[in-house]
């Protein structure tokens, strides 16, 4: 998909990454996703329209993998299931069948507009960051004395109370306070793309 948005930009490898490094985000929380899932669900779109540019070529590509991926995990699970039955230790995998794959893809993504190639590798590196992220949870039996009554709606789903605090409560009554926090929300710039 990068090579094919360098070629789209004319060759230009900075071009290419100053495109994919454009802040995305604005758009997506300019518009109500809400409404937007519930159209592009009408139109007979999945998740794949939160993808990409939520083009049918996006759909269509995304569709492509979905069932390569369902295809080979079939062949996994059947050399698993050799491996445990112990009739067979080898796993194969015809070349032809690769080769196919690999072609309608290629096909697929020559289909791809800019903004497609685009929000793609936005995504792709949104998942990289993802992938890096850390979470801390401090959790510590409450000061606090609730009881049911006081706070009927604080159950083992978590409530937020005054001031930010955070607390739940077990089953048998024990209170904690809690705090999450995220860190590592560094954006991976396009240029990881180049190598890969």
């Amino acid at each position: 998909i990068y090579e094919h948005l360098v070629q789209l930009c004319n060759g230009s490898l900075d071009e290419t990454d100053r495109l994919i490094d454009l802040d995305y985000f604005n758009f997506k929380d300019s518009i109500n996703m809400k409404d937007a899932e519930i159209e592009l669900r009408q139109k007979g779109f999945g998740i794949h329209a939160f993808l990409g540019s939520g083009s049918k070529e996006v759909h269509d590509f995304l569709v492509y993998c979905e069932s390569v991926e369902k295809c080979f995990r079939s062949i996994l699970h059947h050399h698993e299931s050799s491996i445990s039955s112990k009739s067979s230790s080898e796993m194969y995998i015809d070349e032809d069948k690769i080769e196919e794959w690999h072609s309608g893809a290629r096909d697929l993504v020559r289909e791809l507009k800019k903004d497609d190639c685009i929000g793609l590798l936005q995504n792709w590196l949104m998942s990289l960051m993802v992938c890096d992220i850390s979470l801390f949870i401090t959790l510590c039996p409450s000061s606090s004395c609730l009881d049911k009554a006081t706070y009927p709606a604080l159950t083992m789903e978590t409530n937020e109370y005054s001031s930010g605090e955070f607390k739940a409560m077990t089953k048998n009554g024990l209170v904690f306070d809690y705090n999450i926090k995220i860190i590592d929300l560094d954006g991976k710039p396009a240029k990881k793309l180049r190598n890969r």
